[in-house]
């Protein structure tokens, strides 16, 4: 692991990773985005995005309380296509 690279954790498994390996998730506007940019921000891994989505939403509305309409139904096709 380089020593510059920043460590973030996983929401959902609280493991810490490297930032890179990490998929990055953000809310505006109670609107969830992928990518940099401003907002509160939170990082999945790609382990527990194959999760099942009722346990991602679980996991996600203590996280992003803000997030309008947030469903389960499309909530992990959402997070892998990066439709956000």
């Amino acid at each position: 692991m380089n020593k510059n690279s920043p460590i973030r954790t996983c929401v959902s498994c609280k493991s810490k990773m490297p930032q890179i390996i990490l998929k990055r998730y953000r809310v505006i506007s109670g609107v969830i985005q992928t990518g940099k940019g401003d907002g509160r921000s939170f990082y999945l891994c790609d382990k527990c995005l194959q999760k099942d989505e009722k346990i991602l939403k679980k996991i996600l509305d203590r996280y992003i309380k803000s997030v309008i309409g947030l469903e389960a139904s499309n909530l992990k096709e959402k997070l892998l296509n990066e439709q956000c």
